[in-house]
């Protein structure tokens, strides 16, 4: 037994929910509906709409025919009359009986400031309830499960608020491409108005089976329509800023992933203008002279008179120490820093040069067409606790390692 109240704006699938997810159930289970819904008066009706039309994909899953000398609908007319008959639902509503309040805020409005005028005066059962309150607070006792539509939640009076277990704010999502007989549905205590995420208790999306429309009518000529959003989400200045702001965060990331990519990464960068290159301070005449006082393996020059190789830059190169960058733990890049003769540059430098970088355990391996060359680091990613370490360690000529050549 429950009492629960299921408000939302016009069209949002209120009287159809009341419909399909409480009655056809209570039919199967033979027991009597007392309700207001207009249009919805005989159970040959719904027989004839919903078991005679072609099968939709069903909001209730495995409908039964209901046994019409068993069941019963006790209909109340949807005016100022009827809404003052359902308010006085207890004074003889039959024990057992699905309540249904469409417009519950024709029934029991906010603006009573009682509601004793719903009182019952006498009844033959001493236990049965004489007041509104005591109704709802006893409606298990009786069997009665009251389900109350509404199109604003405040328009409830605060007593029937305070006593129903819960209430679903309904939306319609018709306005979205796709979503036509879709409705959003959200759980949430009757005291609260179901609008703010702390309210949420649950949150459904529910297709309306379409047979449900032709049970009952929502204007006075019995007709349904679903609704159209005029403000549909996809032409929210809201949403499109977003779906920009949401573009522009993919292409930056693309960006930083595939354009600029990995520095120390094995692929050449196209070299820079000439001018941005090195001078270098010894003659290849020079370089050939000195090379017979380098072990072997130490520097293999194979390129020729071809290629400068920058003595002055690789034979005094040192390691300095490294910089990490990442970006969100989703990419990392790792720029080194040395030294030499001509000053101090960065990997970058040397991939702007023409020189390729792989970065091993102990040693970085620079290379460019069949030169080569090992620099030992001892450790390639070195960590420190602060930064102020790691500058003092970086700018200390004493903590630089020396060139060990293979």
């Amino acid at each position: 037994m429950a009492t629960e109240i299921i408000h939302g704006a016009p069209g949002a699938y209120k009287t159809s929910s009341l419909v399909s997810l409480y009655v056809l159930n209570a039919l199967k289970e033979n027991r009597t509906i007392v309700t207001n819904i207009r249009g919805f008066a005989s159970i040959e009706k719904l027989n004839e709409t919903f078991f005679s039309a072609p099968k939709k994909t069903l909001f209730n899953r495995n409908p039964v025919q209901p046994d019409q000398s068993t069941s019963e609908i006790i209909h109340i007319s949807h005016d100022l009359d009827g809404f003052q008959k359902m308010a006085r639902f207890f004074h003889w509503a039959p024990k057992g009986a699905l309540i249904l309040m469409d417009e519950g805020q024709e029934v029991y409005p906010s603006r009573l400031t009682k509601l004793n005028e719903y009182d019952l005066d006498h009844h033959d059962d001493p236990e049965w309830p004489r007041t509104v309150e005591n109704a709802f607070n006893k409606h298990r006792h009786f069997g009665w499960d009251v389900y109350i539509s509404t199109t604003n939640i405040a328009k409830i009076h605060k007593e029937i608020r305070q006593v129903a277990e819960y209430a679903f704010r309904h939306r319609n999502l018709a306005g979205l491409t796709g979503f036509k007989g879709r409705f959003k549905r959200v759980q949430h205590d009757p005291e609260t108005s179901g609008k703010t995420l702390s309210h949420v208790l649950s949150t459904t999306y529910n297709k309306m089976d379409v047979r449900v429309f032709g049970l009952y009518g929502s204007t006075t000529t019995d007709t349904v329509k679903d609704i159209t959003n005029d403000n549909q989400i996809f032409k929210s200045p809201k949403f499109i800023f977003v779906m920009l702001l949401f573009c522009a965060a993919l292409l930056l990331l693309f960006y930083v992933l595939f354009m600029v990519g990995n520095p120390l990464s094995t692929k050449p960068v196209p070299s820079i203008a000439s001018s941005a290159k090195p001078s270098p301070s010894k003659s290849h005449e020079s370089r050939s002279k000195e090379s017979s006082s380098i072990s072997s393996g130490d520097v293999l020059d194979g390129a020729g008179d071809k290629d400068v190789l920058y003595s002055d830059l690789v034979d005094s190169i040192q390691f300095l120490d490294s910089t990490i960058f990442s970006f969100d733990g989703l990419a990392s890049s790792r720029t080194y820093f040395f030294t030499s003769s001509l000053g101090r540059f960065s990997s970058d430098d040397l991939f702007s040069w023409g020189y390729s970088i792989n970065v091993h355990l102990s040693y970085v391996l620079i290379f460019k067409d069949d030169f080569y060359k090992y620099v030992r680091i001892g450790d390639p990613n070195p960590t420190y606790d602060h930064f102020e370490d790691a500058q003092q360690l970086s700018s200390s000529s004493n903590t630089q390692p020396p060139v060990h050549l293979n």
